[in-house]
């Protein structure tokens, strides 16, 4: 019996910095591509990412490929209820409840000067930047 792969919540920051093509954000959604991890979404977190590929200059149907990514069980846990931060939240809160909510890690990018780490009165759940759950990832194969 096979072990499912691990649940996260993808901070909409490692989106940007995959697209641009950074190392180690890319290898992130490399992952999610090869089945290695499943992403953890909501209909705020959707309209966040979706608002974040846009700002980049994605057209009607790039998006429409990337809501069905996140969206497909094939790839993705979607949850069509929302969940307690959703209506109001900003980014840190809404990752952070829908983490703990689902027992799953936030995976970010890099963390921006002042706004790191997430207070801890904000968050209980663990954020991990990319490059160290990579190195988690590859340290436990």
């Amino acid at each position: 019996m096979s072990v499912p792969p691990p649940q996260v919540v993808l901070f909409p920051d490692l989106i940007i910095h995959a697209l641009c093509n950074h190392e180690p954000s890319r290898a992130i959604l490399e992952r999610w591509r090869d089945g290695k991890i499943r992403p953890v979404s909501t209909r705020s977190l959707l309209e966040r990412y979706l608002k974040t590929l846009a700002g980049l200059g994605l057209n009607d149907v790039a998006l429409r490929r990337w809501i069905w990514w996140f969206t497909s069980p094939r790839c993705s846990v979607y949850l069509r209820r929302s969940v307690a931060a959703d209506s109001s939240a900003e980014g840190v809160c809404l990752c952070s409840v829908l983490a703990e909510e689902t027992k799953s890690e936030v995976i970010y990018a890099r963390p921006r000067p002042g706004d790191w780490p997430p207070l801890a009165a904000t968050t209980i759940v663990p954020w991990t930047a990319a490059e160290d759950f990579l190195k988690r990832q590859s340290g436990s194969q």
